[in-house]
C-alpha cells in the first residue's frame, strides 16, 4: 500500500480513499495509505485485466506455434475492444466471474512460509483451479460472448491465457514501494576501503572458526564449507553474490510472474551494488592500523 499526502484546499475529498487534513482540524500532514487492490477492484476492472491477458499473449510465442491460433487470439481482442460488445452485461459477468474464480490462488499465503514457498503455494493452487471444470466452463462461455467459434483452438486458447491473467492480477496487487530522493553520492577513502575489506575478511574469518569447533555437527561443517569459499578471487569473472541472486531471482519469479518485493533481500541486494562501485579490485592490501580501525568502525 502507498503512502500518500493529500491536502484539499478547502475543496471536499474527491474520493473515499483520503481525507483532507484540513478538514480534520489537524494542523500537519498526515500519512494516509491507499487501499489494496482487492477482489471487488479485481471485478470492476475485470474486462481490463483479461483484454491486457489477452494483449501479453498476443506478444508471446505461442503466438507462432499456429497460424489458427494466432486468428482465434486476434479476434477475442478485436471483439473484447468492440464498445457494442464491451457494454453487454453478459461480458462483463462472465469476465468477472473468471476473475472471481482464479482470485484465491492471488490471495493465498501463509506469512509464517518462506518467501519460495509461498509462491509455490500460490502456483499450485491456480494450475488446480484451471484445470476444474468450472473454469472451463466460464472461458467457454467467454468465447461464446465474444462471438468466438468454439472449437479445439478455443481449449488451446485457455492454457494460455489463464497463466497470463494470473501474472497481471499478480501483478496488480503487488504495490511498489515509492521511490525515495537520490542521496549524495560520496567516495569511500583508501582508509576506509581498507577498513571495509579488514571488517569482512574478519566476519568470515570469525564465522568460520565457530562453526569449525563442531566437526560432528553437519550443518555446521556445510556452513563452514560457505564461508571457506567466500574469497576475493584474481579469476576475472568468478561466481560471486550478484550472480548467484540473479539465478535465485531468475528460479523464483518463474519467468517474471511474481515481483520480488522483500524488504531485507532488497535491502542487502542494493547495498552489495553500492558498495560494489566503490571499491578498488586493484587494491587488495589490508596495511591499516588497530587505532584507525577504531575510530572507522
Amino acid at each position: 500500500m502507498l503512502p500518500t499526502f493529500q491536502k484539499c484546499a478547502g475543496e471536499p475529498p474527491v474520493n473515499e480513499e483520503w481525507t483532507c487534513f484540513t478538514c480534520r482540524g489537524i494542523q500537519h500532514p498526515q500519512m494516509l495509505y491507499s487501499s489494496e487492490f482487492s477482489l471487488e477492484d479485481a471485478q470492476a476492472d475485470a474486462i481490463n485485466m483479461i483484454e491486457l491477458s489477452i494483449k501479453h499473449l498476443m506478444e508471446d510465442s505461442a503466438m507462432k506455434l499456429n497460424p489458427e491460433f494466432g486468428k482465434t487470439v486476434t479476434l477475442c481482442l478485436s471483439n473484447l475492444e468492440n464498445p457494442k460488445l464491451r457494454s453487454m452485461e453478459s461480458v462483463k459477468n462472465v469476465c468477472s466471474n473468471i476473475i472471481t474464480e482464479i482470485w484465491p490462488s492471488i490471495v493465498t499465503s501463509d506469512e509464517k512460509a518462506m518467501l519460495n514457498c509461498r509462491f509455490e503455494n500460490k502456483t499450485a493452487l491456480f494450475h488446480k483451479i484451471r484445470s476444474a471444470p468450472s473454469m472451463i466452463l466460464k472461458m467457454k462461455e467467454l468465447f461464446k460472448v465474444l462471438e468466438v467459434p468454439n472449437g479445439a483452438m478455443t481449449m488451446f486458447i485457455l492454457q494460455f491465457l489463464l497463466p497470463k491473467l494470473f501474472q497481471v492480477l499478480i501483478k496488480k496487487r503487488t504495490k511498489e514501494m515509492p521511490t525515495a530522493e537520490p542521496e549524495k553520492v560520496f567516495k569511500l577513502d583508501r582508509t576506509e576501503e581498507q577498513v571495509l575489506r579488514y571488517t569482512a575478511g574478519y566476519v568470515c574469518r570469525k564465522l568460520s572458526r565457530h562453526f569449525k569447533r563442531y566437526p560432528r555437527n553437519d550443518t555446521a561443517k556445510v556452513c563452514a564449507e560457505i564461508v571457506d569459499s567466500f574469497h576475493k578471487s584474481s579469476i576475472t569473472r568468478t561466481y560471486n553474490f550478484l550472480s548467484y541472486t540473479k539465478q535465485w531471482i531468475d528460479l523464483i519469479n518463474r519467468g517474471g510472474v511474481y515481483e520480488i518485493n522483500d524488504d531485507v533481500f532488497i535491502f542487502f541486494r542494493r547495498m552489495e551494488l553500492v558498495v560494489r562501485q566503490y571499491l578498488n579490485d586493484s587494491d587488495a592490501s589490508l596495511s591499516v592500523s588497530k587505532d584507525i580501525l577504531e575510530k572507522k568502525i
